[in-house]
């Protein structure tokens, strides 16, 4: 829900009758001194407008909603927007509607610069900022960092928003509201998504409701655990953020997935509550959560604490581990029936162990049946609803209090590699060339990067570019070529459990020197597109491993195949590969991939088989070895990563 809904305000009606010629003179005399003073110039005003650089010179705000502004040149220049506020404030406005009610952060800021005497000026009284402020009754704040949903493309780099800390319920965190800035879309399609998400194509705002509403969408509903770090603003740096966020809801963002996005907004945030700050400036081309998460560990004394917050499939998993084979049977068991039969399986057991399997089926029937209450008099939600009761009765009846569960605090996202990746290596191929290998990376992580502080096992890429150097400069090859750009690798082998049975995915789109045919040329490359469904299993023969199987059919076209029956091949693969961790810094990853070629190649069959391991030097640094067997050609390389 929007600010606005948890307290409405309606466009300002028509100004009424003019202000007396004292008041005239005054307002005049303000904006001189403001001109005078060059208050437009000053930090905080460009961090309440949100101004920013333009790349041939000026200022530009990055709000796109006319309400904002007070001049109509506003967007396009600080100096008039300033003037234009000023005289706002002395509008004949009714109360509600009044600009220094809407302009709320405004007002503040330039009342504590001027000095004004408000004898001079209207004296409304803000209903409705005054209630919004009592609402959220800040005490302190708290960023909140919330992990990676694959599934979801504005949530699969992860997402921060703020919680406010209510002074009258200081341990009740759950009853306190956040304040998340996030894109309004109007299609679930998720290539359209995709497309007006990076382009700017839907609209951003900012929204308030209570902390519970998210934890039940993101903790329960998205299995996507919560960090929670407190940060240090004191009782005036919190007022002017919350006044902020008040008249930002008269207007909205284009939202862009790669910049201004929900991280790079809740920065500026705490830039107008502490114009000291310079997070925004860290990022000049895109804004990724973890790495605005860095940006404010590392600002000194800006946290206090940091806490961990399971989400619902965590604490299940946890709690289910307790469970022996026949214990689990039972569980399941009184989730998927209905009639009395079903509680059968508790007979002869000890009470602990009655109470234990009761509460992982709980677990496991709010897993799979959702959180919703039963409103409404819907059949399916009542009848749902009577099955938990029982669950819930049966637990009751036993008297007793099982061990407390706790879940094992993972690695926190702060833990994890920088976004950014720069790499070198070099290699030789079976015809004998050695090759070098000049790589970079936009963002963000692969099945082999170091696993610490990311989703296991999972894989999301964008904007990586590979340039391959053959120094002996064989006659069969050219000295650089192009091996490949991938603009989108996405991947999550996400293993099934003793309860949930997630189906896996992925998908490659780029352009690339086919690797199977085996030559170095510029005319060896080719458009690729493949991706799939798939399953994932673990198991923890040597430490912790996933093993995975896709079926992800693969189309290519480029000059690669100009020479064949046609310019393309399409090909139905199936891949088999598995993940170790053998310790947080040693990881191995591999491969084996077989595919029909259903035309545009006389070979009837492709197949490869590659893998490597990766050795962290630390955060940001990693030793790496990877080879392949393709079906013409191999390989084997060494190379140096660097994470920023």
């Amino acid at each position: 829900m929007s600010l606005s809904l948890l307290l409405t305000l309606a466009a300002a009606p028509p100004t009424g009758p003019s202000i007396s010629s004292a008041s005239a003179d005054y307002r005049d005399r303000l904006v001189q001194e403001a001109k005078a003073r060059a208050l437009h110039e000053e930090r905080q005003w460009e961090l309440l407008l949100h101004y920013r650089g333009r790349l041939f010179g000026g200022r530009k705000s990055e709000a796109d909603g006319e309400g904002f502004f007070a001049d109509p040149n506003g967007k396009f220049d600080p100096e008039a927007e300033l003037a234009g506020t000023l005289e706002a404030f002395f509008e004949s406005t009714p109360d509600e509607f009044h600009p220094q009610c809407r302009l709320a952060a405004r007002y503040k800021w330039l009342n504590s610069v001027l000095r004004f005497d408000r004898s001079l000026m209207p004296q409304p009284y803000c209903q409705g900022l005054e209630k919004y402020l009592r609402v959220m009754d800040p005490d302190s704040a708290t960023l909140i960092f919330a992990s990676a949903y694959i599934n979801a493309p504005p949530s699969m780099y992860g997402h921060t928003f703020l919680r406010i800390n209510r002074r009258t319920a200081p341990n009740v965190p759950l009853l306190s509201h956040i304040l998340n800035y996030s894109a309004n879309p109007y299609t679930s399609n998720p290539l359209f998504y995709t497309v007006l998400g990076v382009t700017g194509g839907f609209k951003g705002h900012f929204e308030g409701m209570p902390y519970y509403m998210k934890i039940r969408e993101y903790s329960d509903l998205e299995s996507r655990d919560l960090w929670e770090y407190e940060l240090d603003l004191d009782q005036d740096q919190l007022d002017t953020m919350l006044r902020h966020t008040w008249e930002l809801d008269h207007t909205h963002f284009n939202y862009y997935f790669f910049d201004e996005n929900c991280s790079y907004h809740l920065l500026s945030l705490l830039e107008v509550a502490d114009p000291s700050l310079r997070l925004t400036d860290q990022f000049p081309a895109w804004v990724i959560p973890t790495d605005t998460l860095q940006a404010i560990l590392q600002t000194e004394g800006l946290v206090r604490d940091r806490a961990y917050r399971p989400s619902h499939a965590t604490k299940m998993a946890t709690r289910a581990d307790r469970l022996s084979g026949d214990e689990l049977k039972a569980a399941k068991k009184m989730v998927q029936g209905e009639d009395e039969s079903r509680f059968k399986a508790l007979d002869g057991r000890a009470e602990d162990r009655q109470a234990l399997i009761l509460e992982s089926a709980h677990d496991v029937f709010k897993y799979k049946n959702g959180f919703e209450r039963a409103e409404g008099g819907d059949p399916e939600l009542l009848a749902k609803a009577r099955r938990e009761a029982e669950l819930l009765d049966r637990r009751s009846a036993i008297q007793i209090t099982t061990e407390v569960t706790t879940v094992p605090e993972p690695r926190p996202p702060e833990s994890g590699h920088g976004s950014a990746r720069l790499g070198t290596s070099g290699g030789v191929t079976s015809d004998g060339d050695y090759v070098q290998e000049v790589e970079w990376r936009a963002a963000f992580h692969d099945f082999l990067d170091r696993q610490p502080g990311f989703v296991g096992n999972t894989e999301l890429e964008m904007l990586a570019i590979a340039l391959r150097v053959i120094p002996s400069q064989n006659e069969s090859a050219d000295v650089v070529i192009l091996e490949r750009v991938d603009a989108l690798n996405i991947l999550s082998a996400t293993p099934w459990t003793r309860f949930a049975k997630p189906l896996s995915w992925r998908v490659n789109v780029g352009y690339r020197r086919v690797d199977d045919l085996g030559t170095h040329r510029w005319n060896n490359t080719a458009f690729e597109l493949h991706g799939g469904p798939g399953l994932a299993f673990q198991s923890a023969l040597f430490k912790k491993e996933v093993l995975y199987l896709f079926l992800d059919p693969q189309f290519e076209a480029g000059p690669a195949f100009d020479s064949r029956q046609t310019a393309i091949r399409f090909s139905g693969d199936a891949a088999l590969g598995l993940g170790i961790d053998f310790t947080d810094w040693w990881r191995l990853a591999a491969e084996a991939r077989v595919g029909y070629v259903l035309t545009g190649d006389p070979l009837d069959v492709l197949w490869q088989v590659r893998g490597g391991m990766n050795f962290a030097l630390g955060r940001n640094f990693a030793l790496r070895l990877r080879g392949g067997y393709f079906r013409r050609a191999e390989e084997a390389h060494a190379g140096l990563l660097f994470y920023y």
